[in-house]
Protein backbone atom coordinates (compact mmCIF):
# COMPACT_ATOMS: atom_id res chain seq x y z
CA UNK A 1 0.00 0.00 0.00
CA UNK A 2 1.08 3.55 -0.79
CA UNK A 3 1.06 6.38 1.91
CA UNK A 4 -1.33 9.34 1.09
CA UNK A 5 1.47 11.32 2.27
CA UNK A 6 3.34 13.51 -0.78
CA UNK A 7 6.93 12.94 -0.33
CA UNK A 8 8.97 15.42 1.27
CA UNK A 9 9.97 18.10 -1.45
CA UNK A 10 13.65 17.38 -2.54
CA UNK A 11 16.06 20.44 -2.19
CA UNK A 12 16.81 22.52 -5.49
CA UNK A 13 20.09 22.30 -6.71
CA UNK A 14 21.21 25.73 -5.87
CA UNK A 15 19.96 25.61 -2.17
CA UNK A 16 22.03 21.87 -2.40
CA UNK A 17 25.23 23.25 -3.58
CA UNK A 18 24.88 26.26 -1.44
CA UNK A 19 24.64 24.44 2.17
CA UNK A 20 27.70 22.19 0.96
CA UNK A 21 29.79 25.01 0.25
CA UNK A 22 28.82 26.33 3.68
CA UNK A 23 29.53 23.12 5.39
CA UNK A 24 32.51 22.58 3.95
CA UNK A 25 33.91 25.99 4.86
CA UNK A 26 32.56 25.12 8.55
CA UNK A 27 34.83 21.95 8.42
CA UNK A 28 38.07 22.93 6.78
CA UNK A 29 38.42 26.55 8.35
CA UNK A 30 39.78 26.64 12.21
CA UNK A 31 38.01 28.40 14.34
CA UNK A 32 39.92 27.88 17.51
CA UNK A 33 43.31 29.54 18.19
CA UNK A 34 45.10 26.21 18.38
CA UNK A 35 44.03 24.87 15.13
CA UNK A 36 44.83 28.30 13.70
CA UNK A 37 48.77 27.63 15.32
CA UNK A 38 49.31 24.44 13.09
CA UNK A 39 48.81 26.04 9.77
CA UNK A 40 51.37 27.02 7.55
CA UNK A 41 51.83 30.90 7.01
CA UNK A 42 50.36 31.15 3.43
CA UNK A 43 47.21 29.89 4.73
CA UNK A 44 47.17 32.07 7.63
CA UNK A 45 47.81 35.00 5.34
CA UNK A 46 45.12 34.16 2.55
CA UNK A 47 42.85 33.82 5.68
CA UNK A 48 43.69 36.86 7.65
CA UNK A 49 43.28 38.61 4.26
CA UNK A 50 40.27 36.96 3.71
CA UNK A 51 38.64 38.37 7.06
CA UNK A 52 40.60 41.60 7.00
CA UNK A 53 39.02 42.52 3.82
CA UNK A 54 35.50 41.80 5.01
CA UNK A 55 35.56 43.12 8.66
CA UNK A 56 37.37 46.59 7.26
CA UNK A 57 35.28 47.02 4.25
CA UNK A 58 32.52 46.54 6.82
CA UNK A 59 33.86 49.39 8.97
CA UNK A 60 34.87 51.85 6.32
CA UNK A 61 31.28 51.45 4.64
CA UNK A 62 30.05 52.87 7.79
CA UNK A 63 32.67 55.87 7.87
CA UNK A 64 31.76 56.80 4.52
CA UNK A 65 27.85 56.36 4.95
CA UNK A 66 27.50 59.88 5.69
CA UNK A 67 29.28 61.40 2.77
CA UNK A 68 28.78 62.50 -0.55
CA UNK A 69 29.92 59.55 -2.69
CA UNK A 70 27.87 56.68 -0.47
CA UNK A 71 27.14 55.28 -3.96
CA UNK A 72 30.75 54.19 -3.87
CA UNK A 73 30.89 52.89 -0.31
CA UNK A 74 28.03 49.77 -1.42
CA UNK A 75 30.24 49.38 -4.15
CA UNK A 76 33.57 48.56 -2.24
CA UNK A 77 31.41 46.81 0.22
CA UNK A 78 29.86 44.48 -2.11
CA UNK A 79 33.66 43.69 -3.53
CA UNK A 80 35.00 43.26 0.09
CA UNK A 81 32.30 40.93 1.18
CA UNK A 82 32.32 39.24 -2.47
CA UNK A 83 35.53 38.60 -3.00
CA UNK A 84 36.81 38.52 0.78
CA UNK A 85 34.40 34.97 1.14
CA UNK A 86 36.07 34.14 -2.37
CA UNK A 87 39.53 34.14 -0.87
CA UNK A 88 38.35 32.09 1.86
CA UNK A 89 36.98 29.38 -0.75
CA UNK A 90 40.59 29.58 -2.10
CA UNK A 91 42.02 29.21 1.24
CA UNK A 92 39.76 25.83 1.25
CA UNK A 93 41.51 24.97 -2.20
CA UNK A 94 44.69 25.89 -1.15
CA UNK A 95 44.77 23.07 1.06
CA UNK A 96 44.07 20.61 -1.35
CA UNK A 97 45.39 21.82 -4.73
CA UNK A 98 48.14 24.18 -3.36
CA UNK A 99 49.03 25.59 -7.07
CA UNK A 100 45.29 26.15 -8.32
CA UNK A 101 44.56 28.07 -4.60
CA UNK A 102 47.17 30.34 -5.07
CA UNK A 103 46.56 31.07 -8.09
CA UNK A 104 42.81 31.51 -7.05
CA UNK A 105 44.19 33.50 -4.08
CA UNK A 106 46.99 35.77 -5.95
CA UNK A 107 43.92 36.75 -8.32
CA UNK A 108 40.60 37.42 -5.59
CA UNK A 109 43.62 39.67 -3.77
CA UNK A 110 44.44 41.66 -6.53
CA UNK A 111 40.44 42.25 -7.81
CA UNK A 112 40.34 43.86 -3.82
CA UNK A 113 43.35 45.71 -3.83
CA UNK A 114 42.53 47.43 -7.35
CA UNK A 115 38.79 47.69 -6.24
CA UNK A 116 37.77 46.80 -2.38
CA UNK A 117 39.05 50.23 -1.43
CA UNK A 118 40.59 50.79 1.81
CA UNK A 119 40.01 47.65 3.54
CA UNK A 120 39.94 45.75 0.08
CA UNK A 121 43.80 47.21 0.13
CA UNK A 122 45.05 45.93 3.70
CA UNK A 123 42.81 42.49 2.98
CA UNK A 124 44.43 42.30 -0.52
CA UNK A 125 47.70 42.53 -0.04
CA UNK A 126 47.91 40.35 3.18
CA UNK A 127 46.36 38.07 0.84
CA UNK A 128 48.68 38.46 -2.04
CA UNK A 129 51.53 38.24 0.25
CA UNK A 130 50.13 34.48 1.17
CA UNK A 131 49.75 33.54 -2.74
CA UNK A 132 53.21 34.75 -3.31
CA UNK A 133 54.74 32.54 -0.51
CA UNK A 134 52.96 29.96 -2.39
CA UNK A 135 54.32 30.41 -5.77
CA UNK A 136 58.12 31.06 -3.94
CA UNK A 137 57.72 27.30 -2.20
CA UNK A 138 56.77 25.14 -5.13
CA UNK A 139 58.99 27.00 -7.50
CA UNK A 140 62.25 26.15 -5.09
CA UNK A 141 63.11 30.16 -4.00
CA UNK A 142 61.94 29.45 -0.72
CA UNK A 143 62.46 26.65 1.40
CA UNK A 144 59.73 24.12 2.42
Amino acid sequence: MESSQPPPPAEKGLEQDLKKTVDLVKKEVSTTLSGMEKLPIHLLLILLGSGLSVLLGLLFFAFQLGGRHWYNAIINLAVCIIFGASLRLSFILTKRRTLFGGALAGIFSLILIVAGGTGGLIGGIVGLGGAGIIFLKEFGILAK
